[in-house]
């Protein structure tokens, strides 16, 4: 994949969408068309064969109106797929190029999905039974011996958004990345670190089974870490072991670095990390900006390979410590 078949993709896809407006703006004209002859022809029809005319321009409308429908149709369909096209390509160039500079064994499959029991029982977010959840553009791969996967994750959720009318509406939960590590972490419960956007961006965290055990709000001895981070945790002795004054450092310089709002969250042997921002994977619209685009990329797998370096190499010592 080069960058000159990246733009051809897009052009292609942006083309395809002002056909597909078009078509679109010809259905509401011939509507608007059918109903001002009809009303046309009422007023200004009268007599025996009256009725047989009205009939005639009415069957003539309505074959107008499918023959625009069925092009709009097909003209809808050539968008999607050179729209999902300019989005493979993009994710080829990009991604999958990014992930292979740090990443080994990359594999990449865009209708593949998480495991969505998996994601409810890590209680790392809100989500509940009856939540619409959606993921696709899944990423395999080994970074440090350690197998991660990574996946566009979307949750939203029905509730009222109006207490007053009591109406309800779909509200998004979370639209980012969602990454999963298979890391036997040395803590004895949940624990979960996440940069305040989260919460304050109505996008509501909701951690662990708080019926069973008590989560804590737990505070960390770092004035700037505690501007920008909230931890959660059922033991302190895990936030002990998990934020080292070094760590608490690098979670600051990298928070300083990213624009979007990120977490880290660990829960039985799974490592858990969350990145969420504005991003869409191929829009047509969007300025196709090279250097930005690498930069954004290389800024998330620092995230990543952030959190795998600490917490899978601390585990692999302690391993090897026990050989």
């Amino acid at each position: 994949m080069t960058i000159e078949e990246l733009i051809e993709a897009k052009l292609e896809a942006k083309k395809k969408k002002e056909v597909f407006r078009i078509t679109s703006w010809a259905i509401y004209m011939v509507l608007l068309f059918s109903f001002c002859a009809l009303l046309y022809k009422a007023i200004t029809t009268t007599g025996l064969y009256s009725f047989g005319d009205f009939a005639s321009l009415l069957a003539f409308l309505l074959i107008l109106l499918g023959l625009v429908s069925c092009a709009n149709n097909y003209c809808q369909k050539e968008y999607y797929k050179a729209l999902d096209h300019y989005k493979s390509c993009y994710i080829e160039y990009f991604v999958v190029n990014g992930l292979s500079d740090r990443f080994t064994n990359v594999k990449y499959s865009q209708d593949s999905t998480l495991d969505y029991k998996e994601l409810k029982a890590s209680h790392m977010l809100k989500v509940f039974e009856n939540d619409d959840i959606s993921s696709c553009d899944m990423f395999t791969g080994t970074y440090s011996n350690v197998n991660f996967s990574q996946s566009n994750l979307h949750v939203a959720t029905y509730e009222i958004v109006n207490h007053e009318t009591k109406k309800l509406a779909w509200k998004q939960v979370y639209w980012g990345r969602w990454i999963a590590t298979d890391i036997n972490k040395p803590f004895k419960g949940d624990i979960e670190v996440a940069t305040k956007d989260f919460k304050e961006t109505d996008i509501p965290i909701y951690l662990f089974d708080q019926t069973t055990d008590e989560v804590r709000d737990t505070k960390i001895k770092n004035e700037e870490f505690e501007k920008s981070f909230n931890v959660f945790a059922q033991y302190d002795s895990d936030v002990k072991e998990l934020l080292t004054p070094k760590v608490v450092e690098n979670f600051v310089s990298i928070n300083n670095r990213y624009e979007g709002y990120f977490l880290c969250g660990f829960s039985k042997d799974k490592m858990y990390i969350g990145i969420q921002d504005d991003f869409i994977p191929g829009d047509p619209y969007k300025k196709l900006d090279e250097e930005k685009e690498k930069e954004r990329i290389n800024k998330e797998m620092e995230i990543i390979t952030f959190f795998i370096d600490n917490f899978a190499s601390k585990k692999q010592k302690k391993g090897n410590n026990k050989q």
